[in-house]
């Protein structure tokens, strides 16, 4: 009796082609990926070395106050020497889908020297995407940066909507539309306004006092987007009512006391306060009455009133 012999298959199953197939294709779009976020880092890290050169040459010029030009598409500065560029397909070069740009930012690290921070913001940008060098922000925080400015124009007092007449005062609401997104806190939540009122030497519109009644205390607040940095600076105009310690005031960064005021003298004063940042989150910057509370306060200029960002984490 003949043997039988089986035959062994040395093909594959339709199963092991069905594998194999898919392994292949979660490895080609594996490598499509990291080819595509390599072939975009490139592409950022070329133009923020660009954008760098051109940055420090624009800082030797400003500093020497001498004029410049920007001589790239899509390319702008702002008063603080910080150079931007639009690089997203929404008005820019396009190397990067939607909206996308990249800063190259000054900081002083002594009194004749500069460290270069490179920022980048992106609707689809990843960490993967930039420059180890690079920090990622989101739109709120390059904003920031770009206006040199804690606090934007729609957030802001609004001006043309103040509520009181040319050479006179008066009170305005914690929800008035002139004040933007500051608030007050404390008293009948009023704070009162000086539009051009002669009742100092140097008048001048859009002032505040925080002392309008007596034997209340009022806070006068804002809400910073203040993660991310690691110190601000405050400046606005004072003026000091009484010429003494009547019009003494406070500023808090959330709720630390980051300063008191003791210089009394007659007319307007420049005030620049340094506000250190020591919390991820963002921070209330509050203006708070701390005079004799007879309702001879501290008045503030508020047209000069700015918060402006210094350091980055």
């Amino acid at each position: 009796m003949a043997s039988k012999t089986k035959r062994k298959n040395l093909g594959f199953s339709i199963v092991e082609l069905i594998v194999t197939i898919a392994i292949v294709g979660i490895l080609a779009t594996l490598a499509n990926a990291t080819y595509s976020n390599y072939v975009i880092r490139t592409k950022i890290a070329t133009e923020v070395f660009v954008l760098t050169t051109r940055a420090k040459e624009i800082w030797d010029l400003k500093r020497s106050d001498k004029d410049f030009y920007l001589n790239g598409e899509n390319s702008e500065v702002n008063e603080y020497a910080a150079l931007t560029k639009n690089i997203g397909t929404a008005g820019g070069t396009g190397i990067v889908n939607g909206y996308a740009e990249i800063m190259v930012r000054p900081e002083l690290v002594g009194e004749d020297s500069v460290r270069w921070r490179c920022v980048v913001a992106g609707d689809i940008l990843t960490e993967s995407n930039i420059p180890n060098h690079c920090i990622l922000g989101d739109a709120t925080f390059f904003r920031i940066l770009k206006e040199n400015n804690m606090i934007f124009s729609e957030d802001n007092f609004q001006y043309d909507q103040t509520p009181i007449n040319n050479d006179s005062w008066g009170k305005v609401d914690t929800d008035s539309d002139f004040l933007g997104k500051w608030y007050i806190t404390g008293g009948d939540e009023q704070i009162e306004i000086w539009n051009n009122f002669d009742n100092i030497d140097d008048i001048r519109p859009n002032v505040a006092e925080l002392d309008g009644d007596r034997n209340e205390i009022v806070d006068f607040s804002h809400d910073l987007a203040s993660k991310g940095f690691d110190s601000m600076q405050m400046s606005f105009d004072y003026y000091s009512r009484t010429g003494d310690n009547s019009s003494n005031f406070e500023i808090y960064l959330g709720d630390e006391l980051v300063y008191t005021h003791d210089s009394f003298a007659k007319g307007w004063q420049t005030i620049n306060i340094d506000l250190q940042n020591t919390s991820a989150s963002g921070k209330t910057l509050t203006l708070r009455e701390s005079g004799r509370d007879d309702s001879y306060g501290a008045l503030i200029d508020l047209e000069s009133l700015r918060v402006t960002p210094n350091k980055i984490t």
